[in-house]
């Protein structure tokens, strides 16, 4: 089997990265013999990729037929997100007899659902053999517009073998400690992971535990960091809030390992969400309780009521009253903290490879 994929970047450092670096390898893994090629917008060093994919739509457009030529050559065409990449796939795939995949991921699988040209994107997935969701929310957003298309869900995975063996340089556990307790986020400084939500939930929860503080760590510092710091400055909580970012995976393990829960709250921001949340994932192989948000992408990475709690995006008091709930029962917490590293387990990137190469087989 030969399989062309196209996506964005193959950067572990960002989520869209991380994702398809890591379906790209487990893929591999499972199939050894498959020929891999990785056609991308932003250029990471992976073996196997080519850096064609224009980020100037026009010059995509025009590229078209080289597109074309590569498709050709390969059975499967597996674009990730509906925009850009799944728009240009059907287009360049259109006529050929091998097989379209598109992975709808979020935001590019929605805005332009809103955008003009409408039509262009749900033509592109009508045109695909296959069009994957990430998450039911993802899908469910879809169909709210293409009501026609069907949609298979296949959720993300995790490596769990990769993060536990990092964190075993204690030389960021001293820094670390002087720290605790601590509440952890992680994900990009955007509006749509809810910073601007989970900052208030911070802060309504300082009252009852005065020593309790708040980590935040992702990239990112621009506008949006600024109207967080605004709201910091609001809250009086500026002493309590700490903002890292340029963390590697080693630093990060040590973040996870030491925190009291995981909590981050995605938003829909006129259609830019969270399709998923691998860091819930992350998260939860660490064995900490996880709090995310009710409509969004959260929905398919939390085993709500079993290893944490979903909560309505901007209900600031219900989140407040969860992350209280396990603060103060060990018990809960305790139950919460084995349940997340058996749903890590069970959400494990075998599985989600093994669903995809029993779709490639039907096609």
């Amino acid at each position: 089997m030969k399989i062309c994929f196209l996506t964005h970047n193959v950067d572990i450092k960002n989520g869209t990265g991380r994702l398809t670096f890591e379906f790209i390898a487990q893929l591999k893994k499972a199939l050894p013999q498959a020929g891999v090629l990785i056609l991308t917008t932003v250029g990471s060093s992976y073996e196997g990729e080519r850096v064609i994919l224009y980020p100037n739509k026009i010059k995509l457009l025009v590229s078209l037929p080289k597109l074309r030529k590569i498709f050709e050559r390969y059975d499967i065409i597996h674009a990730f997100d509906g925009w850009p990449y799944g728009v240009i796939s059907a287009l360049a795939h259109l006529g050929l007899k091998n097989k379209l995949v598109i992975t709808a991921i979020g935001s590019g699988s929605l805005q332009p659902l809103y955008r003009w040209p409408t039509g262009i994107l749900k033509w592109a997935y009508r045109q695909a053999n296959a069009l994957v969701a990430i998450s039911s929310y993802t899908a469910r957003e879809i169909k709210k517009k293409a009501p026609i298309v069907n949609i298979k869900v296949i959720p993300l995975g995790i490596n769990c073998e990769y993060f536990f063996v990092q964190g075993n340089d204690e030389k960021h556990l001293e820094d670390i400690k002087t720290f605790q307790p601590y509440l952890l986020s992680v994900g990009r400084l955007k509006p749509r992971k809810g910073y601007h939500v989970s900052l208030r939930v911070f802060a309504a929860l300082t009252a009852q535990h005065p020593t309790l503080r708040y980590v935040i760590i992702g990239s990112g510092r621009g506008g949006y960091y600024s109207e967080l710091q605004k709201i910091i400055a609001e809250l009086g909580i500026a002493n309590k809030v700490l903002f890292k970012e340029n963390v590697s995976d080693e630093e990060l393990a040590f973040w996870y390992r030491q925190a009291e829960l995981f909590m981050l709250l995605p938003q829909n921001i006129n259609y830019d969400v969270e399709g998923f949340g691998l860091v819930f994932l992350e998260a939860a192989a660490f064995g900490l309780p996880v709090i995310g948000a009710a409509d969004s992408g959260a929905e398919d990475a939390v085993w709500d009521g079993q290893n944490g709690f979903l909560v309505k995006p901007t209900n600031i008091a219900a989140a407040a009253a969860r992350v209280q709930e396990i603060l103060n029962n060990q018990e809960l917490r305790q139950k919460l903290s084995v349940n997340s590293m058996l749903f890590a387990k069970k959400m494990s990137w075998g599985h989600t490879i093994d669903s995809y190469l029993k779709l490639y087989q039907s096609l």
